[in-house]
């Protein structure tokens, strides 16, 4: 019974400690994309915008119901603040798109299954030797991704649910 009591302390302290590795958002920007249509009407709408702003689907992993669909790094240069100088440097950045079930719904008599989508840009800058390192995406960036989710909404929402085929 100690044994128990002291195994989960530890564990607890443990999960503790860690609990801010896991949960660090540097270098990910992430957006929640909610409504009531069918996976292939999320995966053509969104890839579709997302190749208006240069980003390529690279990968669709599909596990049981959950989807990740993963872009090709887009690189690009610019400028990044370093004390208080500012220096050219080489960005990359690439969305997951996890495309995860939330529920049935009906469409004209007939059931389907609806998902939830999160949009997720990860981004990185490129430092000596080579080295990639996440990194706080730039305002410029951010509002750019704020546009790519506005754009697919607006898509979405001017073409309608999807009837589940």
């Amino acid at each position: 019974m100690l044994y128990r009591l002291i195994l989960t302390l530890f564990l607890l302290l443990f999960i503790s400690c860690r609990g801010k590795d896991l949960t660090d958002s540097k270098g990910f920007v992430s957006y929640e994309i909610s409504f009531n249509s069918d996976k292939n009407y999320i995966i053509n709408e969104a890839s579709f915008i997302l190749q208006l702003y240069e980003y390529n689907i690279e990968i669709l992993d599909p596990t049981k119901d959950y989807y990740v669909i993963q872009t090709f790094w887009r690189l690009r240069d610019g400028q990044m603040a370093f004390d208080s100088d500012t220096v050219w440097a080489l960005f990359r950045d690439r969305v997951l798109m996890h495309i995860i079930p939330r529920g049935r719904s009906s469409f004209y008599f007939r059931g389907y299954q609806v998902y939830n989508t999160v949009l997720q840009f990860e981004f990185q800058v490129q430092m000596g030797q080579g080295n990639w390192v996440k990194a706080t995406p730039p305002k410029e960036y951010i509002s750019e991704y704020e546009t790519i989710i506005k754009e697919i909404k607006r898509r979405m929402l001017r073409y309608g649910p999807s009837s589940g085929e």
